[in-house]
């Protein structure tokens, strides 16, 4: 009797929940049936660059704004640019992905934008993550207002490393050994955390209102950085090529910058850390030192207007200046040798030792 009580019990609870569960709507509602899964172009927004039609001179056309990205390495063809983007795209992103766009002999410009100066508008062009090298001009050659370059290494081209317009930002980037300069940027533009190294021309060559800081610039051809007017060269390392030159391994051509807590290192007889060629600029807390007693002058300054304060220059050697400053004009901490730096007590000193 009881298992029999036990058995009807059970078989009235499973009726109850099979009741209250429910089977849903049989009817389903008016209209055609839709797609259930997300197209593609939601899943994946972004176009491959590989799909991409070419022209006369580039192997592939950016002619849209949007976001593209490589696949795979993209090997280029002499007598074109790699990847060319029109002057129509105000907006685009491409993503290296971490493959490499290689050049070969007799090609252009790895990544180029048909872009010419003055620009009147602002492109938003962003490259990021990737190699740019071995291309016959260079590696990338993009006049755009406000183009961004992001993790990419631009090294061994024909040209330069990379050539931007105004407002450009380069950050976390490396020039390296391009036949040209390493990296050239327009006015309003940002170098932050760099390594540009060994290219046959200027290192950083910056037009004005540039902000430089935390890079390292090496055995330039010619001079490490070039600054104009109303900049920033800020917690940046540099040095001299390893061979005399006539040009510093810094030079100031304009009024109105910032030069403040650089360290350079001069390797040759005769070198010049800093040089500044014109007023109204503001020079503290460098450190600019020769390898042994090599002669040199850190800080040589040619125009009056400028202050200079907190500096210290070693390596002076027993024929070296230190300091090449021209008086009056410019206002000066006092210059205090190795003899007198222990007794001396004026916060804004230079030192030579």
């Amino acid at each position: 009797m009881k298992s029999s009580a036990l058995r009807l019990t059970g078989a009235l609870i499973l009726a109850g929940l099979a009741r209250s569960a429910g089977a849903g709507d049989l009817n389903p509602l008016p209209g055609p049936i839709g797609p259930t899964m997300k197209a593609l172009s939601a899943v994946e927004p972004r176009t491959p660059v590989d799909t991409l039609p070419g022209d006369a001179d580039a192997l592939h056309v950016i002619s849209q704004p949007g976001s593209y990205y490589l696949t795979s390495e993209l090997i280029g063809q002499a007598g074109k640019n790699g990847i060319k983007i029109t002057a129509n795209v105000l907006n685009a992103t491409i993503d290296l992905n971490g493959f490499a766009v290689t050049g070969v002999p007799g090609s252009l410009h790895g990544i180029v934008g048909e872009f010419t100066a003055p620009v009147p508008e602002y492109h938003l062009i962003e490259i990021r993550n990737g190699t740019v090298h071995l291309w016959g001009g260079d590696g990338l050659n993009l006049a755009a207002k406000n183009a961004s370059l992001l993790r990419c290494t631009l090294e061994g081209n024909g040209g330069n490393g990379a050539t931007l317009g105004l407002d450009a930002i380069l950050r976390a980037c490396i020039a390296r050994s391009n036949s040209g300069k390493g990296i050239v940027v327009g006015a309003n533009s940002m170098v932050i955390d760099c390594l540009v190294a060994r290219n046959t021309g200027r290192g950083i060559e910056a037009g004005d209102c540039t902000t430089i800081r935390g890079c390292r610039v090496f055995a330039a051809g010619s001079e490490a950085i070039v600054l104009s007017n109303n900049s920033v060269l800020d917690v940046t390392e540099y040095d001299h090529h390893p061979h005399p030159l006539p040009a510093p391994a810094v030079r100031v051509t304009g009024i109105g910058n910032r030069i403040t807590r650089n360290h350079g290192r001069l390797n040759v007889a005769g070198g010049v850390g800093l040089r500044v060629e014109a007023a109204g600029n503001h020079i503290a807390d460098n450190t600019i030192g020769g390898t042994g007693s090599v002669n040199i002058t850190g800080l040589q300054v040619t125009a009056a207007g400028n202050l200079i304060i907190r500096n210290s220059v070693s390596g002076v050697g027993t024929a070296g200046t230190g300091y090449d400053i021209i008086t009056p004009g410019n206002t000066v901490g006092p210059i205090v040798n190795s003899g007198n730096i222990a007794t001396n007590s004026n916060p804004h000193a230079n030192y030579a030792f």
